[in-house]
């Protein structure tokens, strides 16, 4: 469903001194409006780029753009295709009038798609995030009938007026969205992240083949209905995660592999064979290794629509201790020797897809003995990142650790590598560290030392606490020397109106504040000062929005977002203080009160908040600490 909101006339800033080029869509009265050409042999991206300009231009302006299929298109035409150009890399687009026609080229189909959504933001048109349920109540923000997940402006004439032709391609190749443990995904809900995709430039959905092994988050659930989606907006299809025991496990062949052959298995170091997922199957057995790739093989060849799949060990692995093991090598030699064994075999099978592996644990640097394919994808992940720092910060040991480890990559490795980013981090339970300055920081640093990607996690159940690092990162990982300043006003512009200034200075105190003094892991110790600081800092900018900002769901998330993190700083003060046990005990109880209050409201996956896990995330024990009158009362609420 379309939503859209009544604005003034579209004015369009033009480049002083250049002489602009302007096509016009829709008169102010009802001449006849141009045509929309594509090939009869396009691709299904080029055709949905069309419906898509026609779909938006009907709601814009009332106006009906017919799509014809044509090599030879009309004076005065909207001409969509794909371009084979040098200028256009291998995925940037363009933008032009040439005569009377107005002529969106791009290298592939998803490039079209950029340049279409391109144009309709040029000309008024907003996609702040998916359309979740969440967003579709109506606010003052969007028409009785709409919602606040996107804006497109009622506009007429419409005219598309830009100071020059346009290229754009990427600096990022691989720009990712993750599902990951997906705790509030569902079908409904991925469908609705695919359709947003394109317009926020991302270009690559993963999707674990079965997380954690218990059949609830897998892309064989979805495929039917999801691969063509993707494949009709040529995103890419990643499909994989921490995975060895997807292909080789003791619970395969109804428990008998472990029984038949424990020799295939980890040892640990008291000699005796493992047949915990988290274990490493011994890789130097060539019949485990046979095993494994004969599986993988056969996955993949039942799967020919995955691009991209993860060869990754388990989560957390311990690789096996045996004495043939150990000679090949260190965890990363031994990685690397699987997964160049199992390309090989793909190679020799005619199974194309590309493989990734994983710079994580015990993998985070390079192999010392075995080479990589050049072709290999590479994800190199910095989960213990502080985010007091940016990575490339050498003042914060454990940072430091994390950018040696990505230079020594990129001395060793001339493949690609992409970034398995934590801008967005389950270990925060959902308090709202919005980053997009520093974000841009290290997608900066991360290009000059030559990253090829970027990704995220994005669930639904707190997406609208992080909408905006989720729509600030899709365009820095397009340009990362994008003006950030100005992503963060257009974003808030559009949520908010005339309350933007205000909630751009919430997201500045938030920015300042969070990831300095919260709870979230790895943020060193903060006086009771400084804590009185940032939540007088968040309180101030806070009281300012809500002076301005017109009542809806909105203006309540960003309110309740603040007031999370001012009850996170309370719990902290009351830790550094030492207040009495009791205290403390009845303010987490209230605390879990708060979170289960706003359940599916996009604010907080509190599916992954654990009762006794909060209570230990500020230094207290349930079963010890809750037994107090005052607490047991403040529980109840």
């Amino acid at each position: 469903m379309l939503k859209y909101l009544i604005v003034p006339t579209l004015i369009v800033a033009l480049v002083q001194g250049c002489p602009a080029q302007t096509f016009t869509i829709c008169e102010a009265t009802n001449p006849q409006p141009p045509v929309i050409a594509i090939s009869p042999s396009c691709s299904s991206a080029e055709e949905l780029a069309a419906q898509e300009l026609a779909r938006y231009v009907r709601v814009m302006a009332a106006a009906d753009l017919s799509i014809v299929r044509t090599d030879d298109p009309p004076d005065h035409s909207i001409v969509i295709r794909c371009v084979s150009r040098s200028e256009l890399g291998d995925e940037g687009y363009s933008i032009s009038v040439r005569g009377s026609r107005l002529y969106i080229e791009g290298a592939r189909g998803r490039s079209v798609l950029y340049a279409v959504y391109d144009i309709l933001e040029r000309m008024g048109c907003r996609w702040l995030a998916p359309d979740f349920d969440f967003y579709a109540l109506p606010t003052p923000t969007c028409s009785p009938t709409g919602a606040e997940n996107e804006v497109v402006p009622r506009v007429r004439p419409l005219v598309l007026t830009i100071p020059k032709p346009i290229i754009e391609k990427p600096t990022l190749k691989y720009r990712k969205i993750c599902v990951e443990e997906g705790l509030s995904h569902n079908q409904q809900e991925l469908l609705r992240i695919i359709e947003w995709m394109p317009k926020a430039r991302y270009n690559t959905l993963v999707i674990p083949i079965d997380y954690q092994g218990t059949g609830r988050v897998k892309w064989d659930n979805w495929r039917q209905v999801l691969a063509p989606e993707l494949q009709k907006r040529d995103l890419i299809i990643e499909v994989g995660g921490h995975g060895y025991q997807n292909f080789l496990s003791a619970k395969m062949e109804n428990g008998r592999l472990f029984k038949e052959h424990p020799e295939w298995f980890g040892m640990d170091v008291s000699g005796r064979r493992r047949s915990e997922p988290q274990w490493v199957f011994c890789t130097s057995n060539e019949d485990a290794v046979r095993y494994f790739t004969s599986n993988v093989l056969a996955y993949l060849k039942t799967h020919p629509e995955i691009d991209v799949f993860d060869c990754w060990p388990p989560d957390g692995a311990t690789w096996c201790n045996c004495s043939s093991c150990r000679a090949l090598g260190s965890p990363a030699d031994r990685q690397s020797r699987l997964v160049r064994q199992v390309m090989d075999a793909a190679l020799q099978n005619g199974v194309r897809t590309r493989f990734e592996c994983i710079a994580y644990g015990s993998c985070l640097y390079p192999p010392d003995r075995e080479s990589l394919p050049n072709s290999l994808l590479v994800d190199f992940c910095p989960i213990g990142q502080c985010f007091e720092h940016q990575i490339y910060d050498t003042t914060c040991e454990r940072n430091a650790r994390y950018a040696s480890a990505f230079k020594k990559w990129r001395a060793s490795f001339p493949g690609e590598i992409s970034i398995y980013s934590y801008y967005r981090k389950y270990a925060w339970r959902s308090l709202p560290n919005l980053i997009p300055h520093y974000i841009q920081r290290d997608l900066q640093w991360y290009c000059r030392m030559g990253a090829a990607g970027v990704s995220t996690y994005a669930e639904p159940g707190d997406w609208r606490t992080y909408e905006l690092n989720h729509y600030t990162l899709g365009r820095l990982a397009w340009n990362p020397y994008s003006d950030v300043d100005s992503l963060i006003r257009d974003f808030a512009l559009a949520r908010f109106r005339k309350a933007a200034d205000a909630a751009i200075r919430v997201y500045q105190a938030l920015e300042n504040t969070v990831r300095r003094v919260s709870s979230i892991p790895y943020i060193s110790p903060k006086t009771s000062r400084e804590i009185d600081s940032a939540s007088s800092s968040l309180r101030g900018a806070l009281d300012r929005f809500l002076q301005q900002a017109e009542p809806g769901p909105a203006t309540r998330a960003l309110a309740a977002a603040v007031e999370y993190a001012m009850r996170d700083f309370a719990l902290q003060k009351a830790r550094v203080n030492k207040l009495p046990v009791q205290e403390r005990a009845a303010m987490v109880s209230s605390l879990l009160a708060f979170i289960q209050a706003h359940s599916g409201e996009g604010l907080i996956v509190d599916a992954r908040i654990d009762k006794a896990k909060l209570f230990k995330a500020y230094g207290l024990d349930l079963e010890r600490d809750l037994h107090t009158p005052s607490a047991v009362h403040s529980n109840a609420k």
